[in-house]
């Protein structure tokens, strides 16, 4: 039994049409037949006169493109979450109060230079980020004005060390506590004119940034919080908003350390006053004052 056959599957596809010599259904002999095939592609483009219309986009260019359409809206958010999260770090701030809450809440890493130590347990730096613009203060005084004119207080970050409390300086006509000098010298020593690295916690009353310090390069960077309480310079601070950073069982056995071993302000034994107990008496002291001046006038 003989295969029929479509004429019209000799068709060449280049041409659309081709023209086929087929036996007559009808017998007696052969038909010429002419198939055409309609290649008009649905969706015409505008041709312009004396142009030569363009060849249809392949399906495999299509897919090229909406994955690079994909591709280049996924980096786009990306890049917006990551400018996010991680601008506060990158942005310079002058002062303590230019640093976001959100940077704080975050726990976030602050760099800078030392510029004072007024304390053993404080400290100013210049903030210096990777890539520092200041957008905080007015001409002259933004990123091209000159910092050195202005004071500490208008261009520095005052920052509390975490987790100690060292012997107080003397301030307003009273005595430095002992021990207050040698903790400051020791401080100034560890960071003074260095490249710090502080981790944001909190802020105290002050409005100072409370901060875990590092100093020195990654792995051998040091914690002069750890290093006043080796030394007998500090104890652990235990007061109100205390920031310990997760260390605070270390803190503690540095400072037993140290203390049975009667290192620096635990060599006093029971004359040691406390950095508290002395801001304390310091208050109670300024108070009576107060009040003994509201009496003499209320008199006179």
């Amino acid at each position: 039994m003989a295969l029929s056959m479509n004429p019209c599957s000799l068709m060449n596809p280049a041409t659309g049409f081709t023209t086929v010599t087929a036996p007559s259904p009808f017998g007696g002999g052969m038909l010429r037949r002419r198939c055409v095939q309609d290649i008009t592609p649905r969706a015409r483009i505008p041709r312009i006169p004396g142009r030569p219309p363009p060849p249809p986009r392949p399906e495999g260019e299509r897919r090229i493109r909406r994955k690079e359409f994909v591709s280049g809206f996924t980096l786009g958010i990306a890049l917006a979450v990551a400018g996010y999260e991680v601008g506060p770090s990158m942005r310079m701030y002058p002062t303590a109060r230019d640093v976001p809450e959100r940077l704080i809440r975050q726990q976030g890493w602050i760099s800078g230079i030392v510029e004072t130590v007024p304390d053993g347990d404080g400290f100013r730096l210049t903030h210096t980020p990777l890539v520092g613009i200041s957008l905080n203060l007015p001409p002259p005084f933004g990123s091209l004005g000159d910092p050195s004119k202005r004071r500490l207080s208008e261009r520095t970050i005052s920052v509390r060390l975490y987790g100690v409390d060292a012997p107080e300086m003397g301030k307003f006509g009273h005595t430095n506590q002992p021990f207050a000098v040698k903790s400051k010298k020791y401080l100034e020593s560890q960071i003074l004119g260095k490249k710090v690295h502080v981790q944001t916690l909190s802020r105290d009353q002050y409005g100072r940034i409370i901060g875990r310090t590092k100093v020195g390069m990654w792995p051998f960077r040091s914690d002069p919080s750890e290093g006043l309480l080796k030394e007998g310079l500090a104890e652990v601070y235990r007061g109100r908003g205390a920031q310990y950073a997760g260390n605070e069982a270390r803190l503690e056995g540095y400072e037993d350390t140290a203390k049975r071993a009667g290192k620096g302000m635990w060599s006093q034994g029971a004359k040691r006053v406390s950095p508290g107990e002395y801001k304390r008496a310091i208050r109670e002291e300024a108070a009576a004052a107060q009040v003994k001046k509201t009496a003499t006038t209320a008199v006179g």
